[in-house]
């Protein structure tokens, strides 16, 4: 920085009354400062969310001879488990779906291929919550689907959402533990992230550029700094074919020891 660059700091005054306090926060240029703290990690803190339950009975309309318009009840058979708070494990499965999920009416599908590297652990954090329930796979390994309405419920009664452009971050999020929020980036991550060949750190890319704005707060409670930039929307070539973007806007944010050891 230039000599004369303000610094938000404190002034000493040895005139002022000792019982008045000499020292005063006011900005400082950078060729007065003396001694300079800088942040290298956040500060731990929130705790577990506690998680809005999927039903257990389900409520249909029926009839029968004597009467139409009839309510009833029944007992659901699904085996879910679902945890009461927050783990690491579940808010990377949030994550991940943030990039590469979808609902539908009784379906959930990761469009997560079977030879990526964090397929394994999809497989083991959704068996965890559906011990037993064996994906459907299409034929080419691309995306996984489990039909489960408590499921779908699950995620959708803590606010994740189904759509490229409508997905944000639910602000429970940010009040999580910090371990929790580091899951909740590697599963970003894991699903529209990538680490760029000549570049120091990692990014994410998305067309939605409100969920990008969501990622970059999530990082300032990391302690972490990024920087969005935008690709306009338009008529282009692609490996040599005419197509029609629509946009798209990338976080780049330093390779933070915390996230790449889960990574």
């Amino acid at each position: 920085v230039t000599d004369n660059h303000p610094f938000l700091s404190y002034t000493y005054d040895a005139s002022r009354a000792k019982k008045s306090g000499r020292y005063a926060l006011g900005y400082v240029r950078a060729d007065e400062l003396h001694t300079a703290l800088m942040p290298r990690t956040s500060i731990d803190y929130g705790s577990p969310w506690k998680l809005e339950q999927p039903d257990t009975v389900s409520t249909f309309a029926t009839s029968n001879q004597y009467a139409a318009d009839l309510s009833a009840t029944r007992r659901r058979s699904e085996r879910i488990e679902v945890p009461e708070h927050t783990t690491d494990d579940l808010m990377w499965l949030f994550g991940l779906f943030l990039g590469d999920g979808s609902l539908e009416p009784g379906r959930l599908t990761f469009s997560v291929p079977t030879t990526d590297r964090a397929y394994p652990r999809l497989i083991a954090v959704m068996d965890s919550l559906l011990p037993g329930c064996a994906p459907e796979v299409r034929a080419d390994g691309i995306t996984s689907r489990w039909s489960s309405v408590a499921l779908v419920e699950l995620f959708e009664r803590n606010g994740l959402r189904t759509g490229a452009t409508d997905k944000r971050i639910p602000t429970w999020v940010l009040s999580t533990p910090e371990s929790q929020r580091i899951e909740f980036l590697t599963g970003l991550i894991d699903s529209d992230g990538c680490a760029t060949r000549g570049r120091r750190g990692l990014s994410f890319k998305s067309v939605n550029h409100a969920l990008v704005a969501d990622v970059a707060t999530l990082l300032d409670t990391l302690g972490l700094l990024g920087h969005v930039s935008s690709e306009a929307a338009g008529q282009r070539r692609i490996r040599g074919y005419a197509s029609q973007s629509r946009g798209s806007h990338r976080l780049d944010f330093p390779a933070d020891p915390r996230v790449v050891a889960r990574l």
